[in-house]
């Protein structure tokens, strides 16, 4: 079970990278684009969460009433943090130190919302389940997402070398 899950979260964060790239290279990407790319990582993360969870059926509609809670604001804020590397990408190289305090500043804050919406829905989670249930399901949300921010942080330049 452990290397399946651990297999299937690898696909997963591959996909997501497979179906950023074009979002980050391309400054016109559409919004109904970003929301397509959105709905279909969220589909393949439902497959994965289920597979992490192997919920019992006592916790099972209760879990996956919560969950679709989250991952509806979760894909809110994850469009956020896509407009954020866009901004990124598209501005690195001339941009400016405001335009770079803005970025980062907005990094940040997503970074924020993501912690303050785990810790809202892992308490939403305990209250409908329990607190294992809520612990292990925290525990797949964050590895999956620290796998695709160490991915999307390989594709994205640093910041080259500026004469001050």
């Amino acid at each position: 079970m452990k290397s399946v899950t651990k297999f299937l979260i690898a696909v997963s964060a591959g996909l997501f990278i497979c179906t950023i790239s074009p979002v980050v290279s391309n400054a016109q990407a559409e919004k109904d684009e970003v929301a397509l790319y959105q709905t279909m990582y969220g589909m393949e993360k439902r497959a994965l969460i289920e597979e992490a969870m192997s919920l019992n059926e006592a916790n099972k509609s209760a879990f996956w009433t919560v969950y679709e809670e989250f991952e509806k604001e979760r894909r809110t804020i994850g469009e956020e943090r896509i407009n954020l590397i866009k901004n990124y990408a598209e501005n690195f190289k001339a941009a400016d130190d405001a335009k770079l305090d803005e970025i980062a500043k907005g990094a940040l804050a997503n970074e924020s919302k993501f912690t303050k919406l785990e810790s809202t829905y892992y308490e939403k989670m305990k209250k409908a389940t329990n607190a294992a249930t809520s612990f292990r399901w925290l525990q797949v949300e964050r590895y999956l997402n620290t796998s695709i921010r160490m991915a999307i942080q390989d594709e994205l330049p640093f910041l080259p070398e500026r004469k001050n």
